[in-house]
């Protein structure tokens, strides 16, 4: 479903496909967007029609917020659930109470013995859990990266190989804004 709002193209998946547009498709979505001076707001694919008017929250909340992530014109739900849950969850719960103290440690620790720690876990997550992705990213060598990774996890409770860890990690990286 397409329509517009305010001047902004809102579009409701609805769809059994996990990826209803190809990725040329999203090119000319964003090339249009870009041309017309419009944004775009989506919401999460969804089945069942009845299921209409969550989904229309969804988009919603993308146009409300202002902290919402945008690329190339387009304000994707997906991209931006987790800002939704802080935001309903901030009248009960502080966001700063739910980040890991591990990361709260590494900050202080990066400030006292001038070290890049945390700009290294930042960069591991933004770049997909991808060691040699995340040395090229820093311009660091390889096994830089490895002894710092190493001494992180030292220092805190990091494990690569534990879910839990990487989950709270990098949930408490979104919440500080990195």
């Amino acid at each position: 479903m397409a329509f517009f709002y305010k001047g902004t193209l809102i579009l409701l998946h609805t769809s059994n496909y996990k990826d209803p547009y190809q990725s040329i498709d999203k090119q000319k979505l964003s090339h249009f967007l870009q041309l017309n001076q419009i944004n775009a707001a989506i919401s999460f694919r969804f089945e069942q029609i009845l299921d209409t008017p969550r989904y229309y929250n969804q988009v919603m909340f993308l146009l409300k917020n202002q902290n919402c992530i945008m690329k190339e014109h387009i304000l994707s739900y997906e991209d931006n659930y987790l800002n939704h849950l802080l935001e309903a969850a901030h009248n009960e719960i502080n966001p700063e109470t739910l980040i890991h103290p591990d990361l709260l440690f590494l900050q202080n620790y990066d400030r006292e013995n001038n070290t890049e720690y945390m700009k290294t876990l930042t960069a591991y997550f933004l770049n997909n859990r991808n060691a040699l992705n995340t040395s090229n990213y820093l311009h660091i060598h390889k096994s830089t990266f490895f002894y710092r990774i190493g001494k992180i996890a030292d220092l805190t409770e990091f494990d690569p190989s534990n879910a839990q860890i990487l989950f709270s990690y990098e949930f408490s990286f979104h919440i500080l804004g990195f």
